[in-house]
């Protein structure tokens, strides 16, 4: 029961981030969904520096602001391995939880046809059932300043915090491979209003 909550409000939380800022940033709030958009060729170096540095502030923002609200309860939510698991299997859940959310990312974001709604509710929705199912695992992190930004302020789990960089990095770049590998005929001219924002934030059709 603990796990459906989280995973719903995580998900609804999401959904509700990507009908704000979809148009005007893209709504990347996880730094492999900016590095996927990298390796697509559909973000410069430049703007992926840029994006990467603010989502790290903003990660470094939010666990400042809960230390100091509450302390270092439950370690600022930092993820850690499960009970019970080695470093390898919870290296394996953080690819495999990434891998399926980038996915759905860039075949949304691909199809001019469901931008929008559709697109914020498939990502939304798969970000929750992450959630669900990887949190007694991994946490289920998904994206590396998630863990190291809470990992600073509370200055706990340093010896696992390497896992919650390499396993997503690796899952988006496996994603990133199976998605181009896998998806033909789309234009990549498609994906720009969904990957970089168009600066509007009107809901309407562009």
């Amino acid at each position: 029961v603990a796990n459906l909550d989280k995973g719903l409000a995580s998900g609804f939380a999401l959904i509700g981030l990507i009908f704000s800022f979809g148009r005007v940033s893209g709504a990347h709030f996880n730094p492999c969904v900016t590095l996927a958009f990298l390796l697509r060729g559909a973000f410069n170096f430049y703007r992926f520096l840029t994006y990467i540095v603010f989502q790290f502030a903003g990660a470094v923002s939010a666990a400042a602001v809960l230390y100091d609200l509450f302390g270092t309860i439950d370690q600022l939510g930092t993820t850690t391995p499960g009970d019970g698991l080695e470093n390898k299997q919870v290296f394996g859940v953080e690819i495999l939880l990434t891998f399926f959310l980038i996915t759905v990312i860039l075949t949304t974001a691909e199809n001019s046809n469901i931008v929008g709604a559709t697109a914020g509710l498939a990502v939304g929705v798969t970000f929750g059932a992450n959630e669900i199912w990887g949190w007694n695992f991994s946490g289920a992190s998904v994206n590396p300043w998630r863990t190291i930004a809470p990992t600073m302020i509370a200055n706990y789990a340093w010896s696992t915090y390497w896992i919650y960089i390499t396993g997503p990095l690796v899952g988006t770049i496996f994603a990133v491979l199976v998605q181009r590998l896998m998806v033909t005929g789309v234009h990549r001219e498609d994906t720009h209003g969904v990957s970089k924002g168009s600066g509007k934030t009107d809901n309407g059709d562009d």
